[in-house]
């Protein structure tokens, strides 16, 4: 998608993770707690709204989020957010056109998706889900659908953040959309809990 003025975010996919980085990579890196640990500790919790206040405030993003940084997936290819990409981000007033999941890239349609910041298109977002009275916070579950037929390869989160843990949050839809999640995945970083990732995934009927 286009951007107005310079990119705000770098195109860097999963799989390019190690350029530029020092340390662990994002496919050997962190350190997962256990399972069982991970749904009893009520600091997620506290991160989460964390998270949440900090898009609503256009505040710092980058003392909850993990070192190597943060991992995007919105309707389109991982992107790695550098701790200095996101420095000043909430604040950043350039826009792009993000990738839609109501429009495929290839659609003509796409040239006249809105141009939105950051903090609007993916703060936005994710607040409307945190927000939902509605919601649902869910801990290790990547499908909110009663259903355990569901194939694994459906799993929206990439095969690279899987291992570590994650919170959903279920938002039950609008603007056609059946309903839509966020999922956080979490890491620990000298026994604190860390983002390293933000998954969205919607699905619509």
């Amino acid at each position: 998608m286009s951007s107005e003025g310079e990119p705000s975010e770098p195109e860097v996919t999963l799989t390019d993770s190690s350029e530029g980085q020092t340390g662990d990579t994002a496919t050997d890196a962190g350190s997962p707690i256990d399972t069982v640990a991970f749904g009893d500790d009520e600091r997620v919790d506290d991160l989460i709204s964390e998270l949440a206040a900090t898009f609503e405030s256009g505040g710092d993003l980058r003392p909850l989020v993990a070192q190597r940084g943060l991992y995007l997936v919105y309707n389109d290819e991982p992107i790695l957010y550098s701790r200095d990409d996101l420095a000043g981000i909430l604040a950043d007033e350039r826009t792009r056109q993000w990738p839609s999941h109501l429009v495929s890239a290839d659609d003509p349609a796409a040239a006249d998706l809105p141009y939105r910041t950051f903090a609007q298109e993916i703060g936005g977002s994710f607040l409307e889900a945190f927000d939902d009275p509605a919601n649902q916070f869910l801990r290790n579950e990547w499908s909110n659908l009663d259903d355990e037929g569901i194939p694994e390869q459906a799993n929206p989160i990439p095969v690279e953040l899987r291992r570590f843990n994650t919170v959903s949050i279920a938002d039950g839809g609008h603007d056609g959309i059946e309903w839509f999640v966020w999922y956080v995945s979490i890491d620990y970083e000298n026994d604190e809990p860390r983002i390293v990732g933000l998954t969205f995934h919607a699905w619509i009927p």
